[in-house]
């Protein structure tokens, strides 16, 4: 008798555990179906997606379905542990999904359709949420099939909402991001790698726009941080040039070449300095306020490049790329509270030959600027603005 007891007593138990569970994922918040070892994690508020067409750019490049106006809420785009990009949201009405997926052909299995474009990007939609993941090669399909079912399937406390790096989302601003520094697309993140602190693996930040102009700001992450600890300038465009790039950093030359070496856009873009161990030893004799310059990038991701410095005896030093041509970062100001400062022209980005692909993600990841002026304190703190000129 007590042993039936007992067979009950645990069957009832495990009821209880497995209903639980069921609600608790049934109810589980969008936020937490992004993995909490997640390398980066952006929430686009309902303002930002209704005054932007970022979600419709997206649409283009994935080749799916995304209507900002059936979006209900807040989304998110994120990248994965391992280094896929996706997409959440949760789709307004079940016309509006019908209407956007019946028309295209799916797979479906335990109440999941599944969706693969010919862009590489995979799609789930489960009820009202929407997942994209991406992009992969045809071979790569299942493994992404894997990592959707997982983020679907793994409990609650598991997701990014449950981590303390969560809390940076939550700030009062149309869009809100935390980072690992060595996922920050190319080109602004590869300078903003190089103007932030040696110490600067994650950051945090917040974008807000004003004037018909965007604005990033933000620090390194640390936990338990505020917005009003962050203290950003409010930098006024130097001057304008044809040039791509205008750097002023302040870096030793040693340090610009330990920086260089570790980070592989920017290693690619001044490939013809491991062709000249004059040049770089010359690098290494200057002192902590580096001006760089870049005229053009070929399409072999080679740069025409100019670096001036100061080195022993305060001589001027200057080494450059065979066919650099053009003004250099002479002019661009070193602000005391603000030593660091990037100025890159978009509109010479956009003009390169660049491989199709590429040329898609900047077009998604760049608004219709004419430059991106950045400038950095030794803190971390940082500003990142999109001026029209």
């Amino acid at each position: 008798m007590n042993t039936k007891r007992m067979f009950l007593s645990l069957l009832v138990l495990l009821l209880l555990v497995g209903g639980l569970w069921w609600w608790l994922g049934r109810n589980k918040s969008l936020i937490d179906y992004i993995p909490a070892r997640s390398k980066a994690v952006v929430r686009l508020s309902v303002e930002a997606q209704r005054s932007s067409e970022l979600l419709s750019r997206v649409s283009v490049l994935t080749h799916l379905p995304i209507n900002s106006a059936d979006v209900e809420g807040a989304s998110y785009f994120f990248v994965t542990p391992n280094e896929y990009f996706g997409f959440i949201a949760d789709i307004r009405s079940e016309a509006a999904r019908d209407a956007s997926w019946n028309a295209i052909a799916f797979d479906e299995a335990d109440g999941v359709r599944w969706l693969w474009s010919d862009a590489g990007w995979l799609g789930a939609l489960q009820g009202s949420r929407l997942m994209i993941l991406g992009p992969g090669t045809v071979a790569e399909r299942e493994r992404l099939r894997h990592t959707l079912q997982v983020m679907m399937d793994a409990a609650a406390d598991e997701g990014f909402g449950h981590s303390a790096k969560a809390d940076v989302l939550q700030a009062d601003a149309p869009a809100s991001f935390y980072t690992s520094a060595s996922v920050m697309p190319a080109p602004y993140g590869t300078l903003l790698r190089l103007a932030l602190p040696e110490s600067a693996k994650e950051i945090a930040g917040v974008v807000t726009t004003s004037s018909a102009q965007t604005q990033i700001t933000g620090s390194m992450w640390r936990e338990g941080m505020t917005w009003g600890e962050v203290s950003v300038p409010t930098p006024e465009l130097p001057f304008t040039s044809p040039q791509l790039l205008h750097a002023r950093l302040h870096l030793s030359g040693s340090a610009f070449l330990k920086r260089l070496r570790s980070d592989g856009s920017m290693r690619m873009w001044l490939t013809a300095l491991s062709d000249s161990s004059t040049q770089t030893h010359t690098i290494a004799t200057m002192r902590d306020d580096l001006r760089l310059t870049i005229a053009q990038i070929d399409t072999t991701a080679g740069a025409q490049y100019c670096i001036e410095g100061v080195g022993e005896n305060s001589l001027p030093l200057k080494v450059k790329s065979a066919h650099f041509e053009g003004e250099t970062s002479v002019g661009l100001p070193a602000q005391k509270d603000y030593p660091t400062s990037v100025l890159i022209n978009l509109s010479a980005l956009r003009a390169m030959s660049m491989p199709e692909g590429l040329r898609q993600l900047v077009n998604l990841l760049l608004p219709q600027a004419g430059h991106v002026y950045i400038q950095t304190n030794e803190r971390g703190d940082f500003v990142v603005r999109f001026l029209d000129q």
